[in-house]
């Protein structure tokens, strides 16, 4: 088999990692290009990240952040009070894992919805699936499912979920006794969301 066939089943079958590397190596001089054990691997290391990367920007897509933001680009002024070094303990994304929830307070236009959605782009990248809701519009979304009977399979979708943000959560306690739709509501419960203040921001871990 020739190179330019390689190259065919490469794209036929979808090895776009692999196309795009051994392409890259065939464009260097040959006495430059690496043993066939080395090829190997480099071809398998870069259909690997391709897939990896595209499996974090699939995850990105479905949860509807309200900012695309990053860990990094959080800016640490003396007025908002942030803690970094516990920013950084939350960017492990290990309270996911423990299945912990993070309540984010402060006044309106302090960025905790920032804050958020950062939180979210990491546990995407750690390979968690997330998703961003404004709590009124999720909370309409399961009333009008249960309407219709498709509140199961809405309810299933979130169940699979392993971070769910939930923002804009207002001041009616009539929303928060709608949290029982939520899957796994008494874990809400144990934190008596029916008396929660205004102007915070959850992130629900599942295991």
């Amino acid at each position: 088999m020739n190179q330019q066939e390689t190259l065919q089943q490469m794209r036929a079958l979808n090895l776009s990692g692999m196309l795009s590397a051994y392409q890259n190596i065939l464009n260097m001089p040959l006495q430059m290009q690496p043993p066939i054990d080395q090829l190997l691997a480099q071809l398998l290391d870069a259909e690997y990240l391709e897939r990896a990367n595209r499996k974090t920007e699939s995850y990105i897509r479905a949860a509807h952040f309200r900012y695309q933001a990053m860990i990094e680009q959080i800016q640490y002024l003396p007025h908002r009070g942030l803690d970094k070094n516990l920013i950084a303990r939350l960017a492990d994304t290990d309270f996911i894992k423990r299945a912990e929830n993070v309540f984010i307070t402060g006044a309106t236009g302090c960025g905790k919805s920032y804050i958020a959605s950062a939180l979210g782009y990491q546990g995407c990248q750690m390979g968690y699936k997330v998703a961003y809701f404004s709590m009124p519009k999720l909370l309409q979304k399961l009333q009008f499912a249960r309407a219709d009977g498709s509140i199961i399979k809405e309810l299933a979708k979130l169940e699979k979920i392993n971070l769910l943000i939930l923002d804009d959560w207002g001041d009616r306690r009539s929303d928060y006794k709608r949290l029982k739709l939520l899957p796994n509501f008494h874990y809400y419960n144990s934190l008596k969301i029916d008396t929660v203040e205004i102007q915070r921001l959850l992130l629900r871990s599942y295991p």
